[in-house]
C-alpha cells in the first residue's frame, strides 16, 4: 500500500476494497494516507482492523471527523495504547456522546489528564456509574467545575 500515493488511496480505494483490507495492508498505510480517506471510506473499514492500527497511525493520520464516524463497537475495541497514545485531545473532544458512553473502564483509566479535560460536559453526563468509578483521582482533579457538576 505504501507504493500508492495518498491521492490514489483517497480516490482509488472503493469501500468494497477497504472492507477487505488486511492487517498487513492497513499497517502499510502512512498517516497521510489514512488522513486522506473520506469519512465514508473510514466508515466502511472492517471493524476488526481498528484495534490493529498503530497509535501513531491514529494520532497523525485520523482526523476528528474520521474518528467521529467509528461505531461504538469500534471505539470500544480501541486498545488502551491507542487511547492514550493515539487519540489527540481534538479526537477526544470530537467523540459523540454515544462513543464516550461506549468507552470501557480500562479505556477511561488510560485517558491522559489532557484527554480527560477534553471530554465535553454533555458527554460526561452520559457516563455510566462504573465508568465514573474508573476515573482516577488525578484525572478527577483535572476536571473543570462544569465537568464535575455534570457527574
Amino acid at each position: 500500500m505504501a507504493a500508492l500515493s495518498t491521492a490514489q488511496v483517497a480516490l482509488g480505494l472503493s469501500t468494497d476494497q477497504l472492507v477487505i483490507l488486511t492487517p498487513v495492508q492497513a499497517n502499510g498505510l502512512s498517516a497521510a494516507q489514512w488522513g486522506a480517506l473520506s469519512t465514508y471510506q473510514v466508515a466502511a473499514l472492517n471493524p476488526h482492523l481498528i484495534p490493529l492500527l498503530l497509535p501513531d497511525q491514529i494520532k497523525s493520520g485520523f482526523t476528528s471527523s474520521q474518528i467521529a464516524v467509528l461505531t461504538t463497537d469500534e471505539i470500544a475495541s480501541l486498545t488502551t495504547d491507542q487511547i492514550a497514545q493515539g487519540l489527540t485531545t481534538s479526537h477526544i473532544a470530537g467523540l459523540t456522546t454515544r462513543q464516550v458512553a461506549s468507552l470501557t473502564t480500562d479505556q477511561i483509566v488510560a485517558l491522559t489528564t489532557s484527554q480527560i479535560v477534553a471530554l465535553e460536559t454533555r458527554d460526561i453526563v452520559a457516563l455510566q456509574t462504573e465508568q465514573v468509578a474508573a476515573i482516577s483521582t488525578v484525572q478527577f482533579y483535572e476536571f473543570s467545575t462544569s465537568q464535575i457538576l455534570s457527574l
